[in-house]
């Protein structure tokens, strides 16, 4: 919308081009907005009226997690079906009672419209634009090349902590957000704490007032539910997946998978598994 140099991380700079001179484009991207999103008419109205010219044009608008309430702002999803994070659902239900949400899809294609759940759906959401525009094959090598997994529907493995936050905590609420999103990184105390703008020790005590777990814990349980997902719907091997979620030490892995879930990793695999794998599958 404007034209002033914009700062990156590292102290790079981009000078943009006006989008507003845009006309006909091949797709409009809505990025995710942040978590700040209940007064997003008030202050992106410069952007919902361009969003509102694009789409007079015939052009295809896309959003991605939070994106959504901006294009939702615009009316334009009224009597359609939509999608965005999770955990903004209870949010987007009451501003937006005229869009049908299902936030159990990673992407929603609604022909000109489409919108997609949590931020990293983005890839969800470029692998199915690649396969519409050059093919399912293009996608498919896409997806291999950039180690994505080019068969998730559902973006909702984590929905077992949704009781953990109906809280006011608006901090915290960013804190688990961020966890969710890097759950296999080795995100500290510090770190986490400084993204959110609280200190460690108060992030600390506030996380656990709000949610009822200490933060490790929290963790914790967010690597070892995506691990559940993983046991049950791939064929990965247990070391295969206890690296993806960020425990090197697999043993320590079996251990804490037995102690939250009561089953060894195998145990699980065999009870619950969605998929049938070949009979060389990995099963250690």
């Amino acid at each position: 919308m404007q034209s002033e140099p914009v700062q990156l991380h590292g102290s790079v700079q981009i000078k943009p081009d006006l989008i507003g001179r845009c006309e006909k484009v091949d797709l409009v991207i809505i990025p995710a907005i942040g978590p700040n999103v209940a007064n997003v008419k008030r202050r992106c109205r410069l952007e919902i009226e361009w969003i509102k010219e694009m789409a007079s044009r015939e052009n295809r608008i896309a959003s991605v997690c939070s994106g959504a309430f901006l294009l939702a702002s615009t009316g334009l999803l009224d009597g359609r079906r939509a999608t965005t994070h999770w955990v903004f659902a209870p949010l987007f239900r009451r501003m937006f009672p005229s869009v049908y949400l299902d936030v159990d899809r990673l992407v929603i294609d609604q022909g000109r419209f489409l919108t997609s759940g949590g931020s990293n759906a983005f890839y969800d959401l470029g692998l199915h634009v690649l396969e519409q525009s050059l093919g399912r094959d293009i996608a498919l090598k896409c997806a291999r090349h950039f180690l994505l997994d080019s068969d998730r529907i559902s973006q909702t493995p984590f929905m077992v902590f949704a009781a953990q936050k109906h809280h006011d905590d608006s901090s915290v609420a960013e804190a688990q957000t961020i966890l969710e999103a890097e759950f296999a990184s080795s995100i500290s105390m510090e770190t986490l704490a400084g993204r959110v703008g609280l200190s460690p020790r108060t992030l600390k005590r506030r996380f656990k007032q709000a949610t009822g777990d200490s933060l490790s814990t929290y963790l914790q349980r967010l690597r070892i539910e995506w691990a559940r997902r993983r046991l049950e719907e791939t064929g990965d091997s247990i070391e295969e997946i206890s690296y993806a979620v960020g425990y090197e030490n697999v043993g320590f892995f079996r251990l804490l998978f037995k102690r939250y879930t009561g089953n060894t990793p195998f145990e699980h695999r065999r009870k619950n598994s969605l998929k049938i794998f070949p009979a060389n599958a990995p099963r250690s």
